[in-house]
């Protein structure tokens, strides 16, 4: 069949078959997504335009009433529907994509509430809050009030019981408010050209606007798109910059220097060189596109934007000092330095490393060099231990009698040295007085008897001696002086070693030189360039030796990573923290910095691929195994922010299966390890039901509390507890009653946890709320069969947790079930029916019933009981 046939009937296939589908599921997409704006400025520069109200939502995470309105609510096409009369603005503190923007500079909405990001919602909560709803009420959630254009407020809505009453509010509101012209807050028409692109203030036209620019392929028109950003001063076009920014990364050189000086000037004239300043900056920082890479992949081609817009800034000047500082920046930012500082006198450090060092600066031999097996074999450094502050004492005065005699003597006087700076230790530990005066002399002392050793030529410990006054240079906050005597006595074992690497003493040395430099590093960003540039090489080269050699340590890890994270350097912190938990599985400390920075770089999704890429390198490692576990649970919490439950519910199975792994490796490791799986568990459950998966909530829950039934108490890193879980699988949704029957859940959860009273209580607390709510349901809001149904299992479960406790807490949540059953009673006029449950009731609280009891004597036995059990209601508890 010749080729355009083919290429013919592949179109008329999409053209009929495929395009009228893919049409059909945006449209069903769109009908359910409200259209919330970026900024409360936009949302009221349209209503003022468009004589629209505004409508304001507050929302927090966990909350039954606020999952219910996001899944049920939001997603409800009707609803929806009723929201386009107004313009709609969203907060929340709660973050749930891990980052706003992509590796390519496009935005990430919030996979709960769409349109916005999550930094958006959370910068809306508290403006919002503060600036419309602070003064009717505290901060609650769900909370929806509609605002009138001239900032009246129409009504607010909060605290609801019965949430139809929202949605006929709502509809009655867009009703009233009718056909409304919308000219700003709809998406400019297709091929519209910049400037009314750049005019847009809604979400959806600040959408089209960055689309473009992160989409066009001529490159006259990109050049000439960004041009337009500079003809409007709007705050709200920062995002569109970022695109820009994205654009300028992934730009041919040709392109890149047309695009750069246009987009600073463009910055300028918009009056958003800051922000588009630190745009540039976050992007330098980022993990990249592959992170954990040490290496930038097109980050750094913002550094002549960042130079331009923030040149004078003395953190950009030390950001840049540090990048000139690595090799794979080098190339890119020594011209920017070069135009900015003017020649190049200031890089002259860069060119010839120190004889004693002989290490580019921040390189990356490192991350070839393997953790050598023969560790055991090299001889460590070893400090002389302290003495007792006694001793010390007792070893001054003896002292002080030789110096009369033997003030020359190089020994005497650092042994005089020595005391002090032991003395002074411990009066520190103590908090004594008096250190400082014994650091002073014991620095002066020590730097005396170098001066006497090289003056008489003989050999003397004086390596140990150049350590000691690090230390005490340390210790009285002189950091210069403490890099001095570090470099002092590396060089002596410079000479000294061949394999300095292999020397522990030498190491011990560079430490000290490291460890002074990044003390120094806000004063001499104050300094001349080309000092500051001098201490970051030599530090980043001196923590880098430390960290690559076979005497390292964790904490010498720990150090090299956060000198780069002193500068912002954070892609580098981050491989460096990476390598240095490969080498050192166990450490705890590296393990969390890890995790700690892929959560801050938005790229926590890796913590479970990289802490498995650790542990196939240490295949019989326990702590290798259980860190993987660790891992794949905050990948699995990841996911669940994110709404995917279907990739949470895989991770977590990752994570069961390697905690069971370490266990296996180590049995010590089997509590802590069953308490993550039962973690694991639990979340499955919250996982499933994102879902809508009840049946499947309740049987996760129960393998939870099967596996350690201690989870009944434990939180995890979305703040949910095993309640949440229990409530939600046995409530009530708008796809009908959850199939969990409740005294059923009650059986199993009793036998993986025999004789606990807690899950009888919360089965009954549980049952108790989704009555009330089905009254709420029910026609005239008048009690009805389908809460007869909940009550009458909230009794029984409330009675099996009697039998199990018999607490003051279980005679309460009982007594409260049963008189709410009589009450319920009563108002249908048939208050004989609840006589026994009043009766069962008033003796659990030891109350004298008179005898008969007729309907006026059982309504004042219920108020008596009412008065004493408190408002009738459910436990109330966060997430209610």
């Amino acid at each position: 069949m010749p080729h355009a046939v083919v290429r013919a009937l592949v179109a008329f296939v999409f053209l009929f078959t495929v395009a009228p589908r893919v049409r059909a599921q945006t449209a069903w997409a769109e009908a359910q997504q409200i259209h919330w704006q970026r900024s409360l400025e936009d949302a009221w520069a349209i209503a003022r335009a468009e004589g629209r109200p505004l409508l304001v939502v507050l929302h927090m995470d966990g909350e039954s009433a606020c999952e219910r309105i996001v899944r049920e609510r939001y997603r409800d096409p009707g609803f929806v529907a009723w929201t386009r009369s107004f313009v709609c603005v969203v907060g929340s503190v709660f973050r749930h994509a891990a980052r706003d923007y992509d590796e390519e500079g496009r935005r990430v909405p919030c996979p709960r509430l769409g349109e916005v990001t999550c930094g958006e919602h959370i910068a809306l909560e508290p403006a919002i809050f503060e600036g419309h709803l602070a003064q009717e009420h505290e901060r609650v959630a769900p909370r929806h009030a509609l605002l009138l254009p001239d900032g009246t407020k129409a009504w607010d809505l909060y605290l609801l019981f019965d949430l139809g009453e929202l949605d006929q509010r709502l509809a009655t509101s867009a009703r009233e408010v009718g056909e409304r012209p919308r000219t700003l807050s709809l998406a400019p028409a297709a091929g519209a050209d910049w400037s009314a692109l750049v005019g847009g203030t809604s979400q959806r036209a600040r959408a089209a606007l960055e689309a473009r620019l992160s989409g066009e392929r001529d490159a006259d028109q990109l050049v000439a798109g960004v041009r337009a950003l500079g003809a409007r001063q709007d705050a709200g076009l920062a995002p569109a910059f970022r695109a820009a920014l994205g654009r300028l990364e992934r730009a041919a050189p040709e392109l890149a220097a047309a695009l750069e000086p246009v987009l600073v000037a463009s910055a300028r004239s918009a009056g958003l060189a800051t922000p588009v300043a630190e745009l540039a900056r976050a992007r330098v920082r980022s993990p990249g596109r592959f992170g954990g890479s040490f290496f930038p992949s097109g980050e750094e081609r913002l550094l002549p934007v960042l130079a331009a817009l923030d040149g004078a800034n003395v953190a950009t000047r030390s950001l840049l000092l540090a990048c000139a500082a690595l090799p794979a920046y080098g190339a890119s930012v020594r011209p920017v330095l070069e135009a900015q500082l003017g020649g190049t006198d200031w890089a002259a450090p860069l060119e010839a490393p120190p004889a004693w060092l002989q290490w580019r600066a921040g390189g990356t031999e490192w991350m070839a060099r393997r953790a050598p097996e023969d560790d055991g074999a090299l001889q460590p450094w070893v400090e002389p231990p302290l003495l007792e502050a006694a001793e010390y004492e007792s070893a001054l005065q003896t002292l002080e009698g030789k110096l009369a005699t033997a003030s020359e003597d190089p020994h005497v006087v650092s042994e005089y040295g020595l005391a002090c700076l032991g003395l002074a230790r411990r009066r520190l530990e103590t908090q004594q007085a008096g250190a400082d005066l014994l650091l002073q002399d014991a620095e002066r002392s020590l730097t005396r008897a170098l001066e006497l050793a090289r003056a008489s030529g003989r050999e003397y410990a004086v390596f140990s001696w150049q350590l000691a006054r690090a230390r005490a240079a340390y210790l009285l906050g002189r950091f210069e002086e403490q890099a001095q005597a570090g470099i002092e006595a590396a060089k002596l074992r410079c000479a000294a070693a061949p394999e300095r690497d292999r020397d522990a003493r030498y190491i011990e040395a560079l430490r000290w030189v490291g460890d002074a430099r990044a003390r120094q590093i806000a004063e001499r960003a104050l300094g001349r360039p080309r000092d500051e540039l001098a201490g970051i090489a030599e530090g980043l080269a001196a923590l880098c030796r430390v960290a690559a050699s076979p005497h390292a340590k964790p904490d010498d890890w720990l150090s090299f990573s956060s000198f780069y994270g002193a500068y912002g350097l954070w892609r580098e912190e981050l491989a460096i923290l990476q390598e240095g938990a490969r080498r050192f599985p166990a450490a705890q400390e590296l393990r969390t910095r890890l995790n700690n920075a892929l959560w801050s770089g938005g790229r926590v999704d890796l913590a479970g691929p990289k802490a498995d890429w650790i542990a196939e390198s240490w295949p019989q490692s326990a702590d290798a195994a259980w860190f993987a576990g660790f891992g794949w649970v905050l990948v699995a919490e990841h996911e669940r922010r994110g709404e995917r439950p279907a990739a949470a519910i895989a991770a977590y199975e990752r994570a069961r299966q390697r905690f069971a792994r370490s266990i296996e490796l180590n049995a010590d490791y089997a509590d802590n390890a069953r308490h993550y799986i039962a973690l694991a568990w639990f979340g499955r459950g919250m996982a499933h039901l994102l879902a809508d998966d009840r049946a499947a909530a309740a049987r996760d829950l129960v393998e939870a509390v099967r596996t350690r039934p201690a989870i009944a108490g434990a939180r995890d890193g979305l703040d949910r507890e095993p309640l949440d879980l229990l409530d939600q699988a046995l409530e009530w949704r708008a796809s009908g009653p959850s199939p969990v029957e409740a005294l059923a859940l009650l059986d199993e959860l009793e036998r993986a946890d025999p004789r606990n009273a807690f899950w009888a209580r919360a089965v009954s607390d549980s049952e108790l709320r989704e009555a009330l709510r089905a009254d709420g349901r029910a026609p005239g809001a008048r009690p009805g069969a389908e809460g007869d149904l909940y009550l009458r299992a909230s009794i029984a479960a409330a009675r099996r947790a009697c039998v199990l406790a018999d607490s003051d807490e279980d005679r309460r949540a009982l007594s409260q079930a049963l008189t709410i059953w009589a009450e319920r009673r009563l108002e249908l006029g048939r208050g004989e029916e609840g006589r026994a449950e009043l009766l069962e009731a008033a003796a659990l609280w030891k109350l004298t019933v008179a005898d008969p009891l007729g309907e006026a004597e059982l309504r004042d036995l219920a108020a008596q009981l009412r008065g004493l059990i408190g408002e009738p209601r459910p436990l109330v508890r966060p997430g209610r």
